[in-house]
């Protein structure tokens, strides 16, 4: 069993979105034990509403601070594992996973972190990151960083008992990189290249209200370290390495400049020798010791003593050996001779976040459609963009022909692991929307509960009214729209939808979807009466009145609030991009009309990067599209995303989408390129269908 130690204070604003990343771990097998240490805000009674029984609250009687919190964790820990994480952090849902199998396999690590991401007031940064992870690699990173995140650390349980303590409170504001070098005096540590865990910035973090106590002890820590490599005291030029590489303090003067250069090329020499490093890993140490050194070069230069740049040669002979990299130290000089580079931030700053808006805004006010009022939900902009996957999951119809009530195969349904493995490889749940046939027969719901009852989906309701129980309606394009229905019939045929899931699937649905996007202004108060809480059925800044469907054009890929029991909409995520997308949706609707489209305008438009009306999908889109649509949504500050697809697609020949084994393989690489784009390179998270819910969703 794994332990995950979590210590917190006042840690009201971030600590329900730190336990929930833990608790949304693919790997189960685990307790979390959250310190409350003595907070005075909400956060106790934030944490008493999460009911999940792997977590354990404990209540220090007096304020014990980090070390102390910490400290008592551990103390009480349960597992043969221990990971740590702040009460500010996020985890991915496969880290545990990942450490725990490299853990398992390499029995010589006493210690291993992941690579990060930073998120610092609503925007992703790319943290530590780990090119070469050898563990050689990472102890002499030691000498001159911390480059292990503590709130993605884990490690053996015994290893307590080898370094005799877990943190020491002299080196509060250190504590993680002392217990680190205490590691290294008995193990390895190594660290995985996958940013797993998102490090949040923000103004209550120690590293900024403690930064000169940072700064003096971790010092103290490199004291340590460089007595025992060195073979003499190195006080002194401990404290310098702290301040110039570590907290990257611009040096000022040619004295501090030389002690820095001669000490890491002393580190350098030591280091290898005492560790007989071989010649490939040597290149790898010396360039990483010349890349420090520029980095102390140059912001000494832009800082002003721009005198710092004429003397690399002479100061550093490691770096003289390697390429000058001569525009990067142009630009630091010029940079240093402006006396006014500071004032000019601010406008740098806002040229670069300025963009145009594009697509209907929401400015708080309900709007109007269908005779429904949508609110617009203000959802925290601190947070990490959330991707969320809902399938259309039903009967392989005929998209060419007309609605049939007998066109009811599921045999497509089956298809879905091959999608579904993309899906737990990045620790995603999708939310499978299944139809009356699916939910009503073996060969559709049997795969979907086999990956329901290891956790990796969720359940919900698709209504396609031609195959949907009780049949009294003449089957035609206008009655293939539930909202079109009256009322009666409409609630009747979703009863006998949410009979059958609770039949076979033995869940209480809570997610919808009206087939065709057809919510109609009585379908509001059908689905609260059943219990339903999200909505998927917008289709935002489209008008599908032409096949006898709602006009969607005024609500933005936004999520809302509607109806008296106030349930959530999470539009299907689509907007327009390029030049013209800052004009009115019912203008560019021009565009995509039938006429436009017989001129093949649409089209014209994309290529030219004036107007494309792209959706979130593998469907008839393209990587790169998809990948537009959400750089362009992330500028404007969208945080919730939705990806989808209908299930028929997984097998050639149903949908026009996929006609081919090629199309198949092109599609789900796709599905791959889209999550690893927004988990890998954006810092997004794989959204939790939980997350939708309450009380996980604000209202």
């Amino acid at each position: 069993m794994l332990s995950v130690l979590m210590p917190a204070y006042n840690a009201e604003k971030f600590i329900e979105a730190a336990v929930y990343s833990v608790l949304d771990q693919t790997f189960r097998n685990f307790e979390l034990l959250v310190v409350d240490d003595c907070s005075t805000d909400s956060t106790a009674s934030l944490l008493s509403r999460i009911t999940d029984p792997r977590l354990r609250v404990l209540r220090n009687g007096t304020n014990l601070g980090i070390v102390g919190s910490s400290n008592r964790a551990a103390a009480e820990a349960r597992g043969s594992y221990i990971a740590r994480i702040d009460a500010d952090d996020l985890a991915f849902p496969t880290r545990f996973a990942r450490q725990i199998d490299f853990l398992e396999r390499n029995s010589e690590v006493s210690l291993l972190g992941t690579a990060t991401f930073n998120l610092e007031a609503g925007r992703i940064n790319p943290g530590r990151r780990f090119d070469d992870a050898d563990p050689i690699f990472i102890r002499w990173l030691m000498y001159l960083s911390n480059p292990i995140v503590h709130s993605s650390v884990m490690f053996r349980k015994d290893l307590l008992d080898k370094t005799q303590d877990y943190l020491i409170e002299d080196f509060r504001y250190t504590e993680d990189f002392e217990f680190a070098h205490r590691v290294l005096k008995i193990g390895e540590i190594a660290a995985l290249p996958e940013r797993l865990v998102i490090y949040r910035l923000h103004e209550e973090n120690a590293t900024r209200q403690h930064r000169e106590e940072m700064i003096e002890r971790a010092g103290w820590v490199l004291a340590r370290a460089y007595a025992d490599l060195l073979g003499r005291e190195a006080t002194i030029e401990a404290a310098l390495i702290a301040r110039y590489v570590m907290a990257k303090d611009p040096v000022r003067d040619e004295a501090t400049l030389h002690a820095l250069g001669a000490l890491i090329e002393a580190l350098v020499a030591s280091f290898i020798e005492r560790y007989h490093v071989g010649t490939a890993r040597r290149e790898t140490i010396v360039t990483h010791a010349c890349r420090i050194w520029w980095d102390i070069v140059r912001l000494a230069a832009r800082s002003g003593y721009v005198g710092a740049m004429a003397k690399y040669h002479g100061e550093f002979r490691l770096a003289a050996r390697k390429k000058v990299p001569l525009a990067d130290a142009a630009a630091s000089v010029v940079l240093g001779l402006i006396p006014a580079r500071k004032g000019l931030a601010p406008l740098v700053r806002r040229f670069r976040t300025w963009k145009a808006p594009h697509g209907p805004l929401a400015n708080g006010r309900p709007v109007r459609v269908e005779g429904v009022d949508y609110c617009p939900v203000a959802l925290p902009r601190d947070e990490p963009p959330r991707l969320f996957v809902v399938v259309d999951t039903e009967a392989e119809f005929d998209w060419n022909g007309p609605f049939s009530r007998n066109l009811t195969r599921v045999e497509a349904v089956a298809s879905q692991e091959s999608a579904q493995a993309i899906f737990d490889g990045f620790g995603l749940r999708p939310i499978y929307l299944v139809d009356y046939p699916v939910a009503s027969q073996p060969g559709g719901y049997e795969p979907l509960r086999r990956i329901l009852a290891r956790g990796g989906c969720a359940i919900g309701a698709h209504l396609h009214t031609w195959t949907n129980p009780p049949f009294e309606e003449d089957v035609s394009s206008l009655t293939s729209h539930g909202g079109n229905l009256p009322p009666d019939l409409e609630e009747r045929k979703l009863s006998a939808l949410v009979g059958a899931i609770e039949a076979n699937f033995k869940v209480r649905p809570r997610f919808f979807k009206a087939g065709r996007y057809s919510i109609g202004r009585h379908t509001k108060e059908t689905l609260a009466r059943h219990g339903f809480l999200v909505d998927f059925s917008i289709l935002p800044m489209t008008d599908l009145r032409a096949r006898g469907g709602p006009d969607f054009r005024a609500l933005a890929p936004l999520c809302y609030r509607f109806g008296e029991a106030r349930l959530l909409s999470v539009p299907m995520t689509r907007s327009q991009i390029g030049l013209l997308a800052p004009l009115p949706s019912r203008l560019n609707t021009i565009f995509t009309s039938p006429v436009a489209q017989s001129w093949r305008l649409p089209g014209i438009l994309a290529k030219l990067n004036l107007v494309n009306m792209i959706t979130l999908t593998p469907e008839g889109v393209s990587l790169d599209e998809q990948k537009s649509l959400i750089r362009s949504l992330l500028t404007v500050g969208r945080r919730t995303f939705v990806l989808h697809y209908h299930s028929p697609s997984l097998v050639p020949g149903n949908t026009p989408y996929v006609r081919t084994a090629a199309d198949l393989s092109l599609f789900l690489k796709k599905l791959e390129g889209i999550c690893d784009f927004l988990f890998h390179h954006l810092g997004g998270m794989p959204g939790s269908p939980e997350d939708l819910l309450p009380p996980r969703m604000p209202s």
